[in-house]
């Protein structure tokens, strides 16, 4: 192996730990969801809207000034490219990170709906406003699950 794909590979070696540590870490969040995640994943789960899978605490890669990148959305759903966050009081408080991070994902071609835990309190309105919104997605931008998912394998 020449020296190049030594580098390669040790590359892929390194960004699948972080991979997996970011995975490890979706994983505890999983266990210690939010009310408001709750609620939520109560009207998604099971493809009970649309039809459409949900993920929760998913881990997507992206890359930023030339080197890889994970982040973990609350939801997500591959067939549609939509990521959906909760906005509970820390988000007050981190307005420009979360600039930050929607703007990453938008660059990605995701759509984002964000709903706030005032908003999780009245699941009948959520469900209506997340139906409407995948309602309103033009049938070119629904993906093939298998041809969008962006982890190391």
């Amino acid at each position: 192996m020449n020296r190049e794909g030594g580098y390669i590979l040790s590359m892929k070696k390194y960004l699948y730990g972080k991979y997996e540590s970011a995975k490890l870490f979706a994983r505890e969040l999983r266990k210690q969801q939010t009310s408001s995640e709750l609620v939520f994943w109560e009207i998604v789960r099971r493809k009970q809207i649309l039809g459409k899978r949900f993920l929760r605490q998913y881990v997507l890669e992206y890359e930023h000034e030339g080197n890889n990148h994970f982040c973990i959305v609350d939801f997500y759903c591959a067939e549609a490219g939509l990521v959906v966050e909760m906005d509970g009081e820390i988000h007050e408080k981190q307005v420009e990170y979360d600039a930050a991070r929607s703007a990453m994902l938008i660059s990605k071609d995701l759509q984002i709906i964000r709903f706030s835990n005032d908003e999780m309190e009245n699941p009948l309105s959520v469900r209506e406003k997340l139906m409407s919104l995948l309602e309103s997605l033009p049938q070119d931008a629904m993906r093939k699950e298998e041809n969008f998912l962006s982890f190391i394998r």
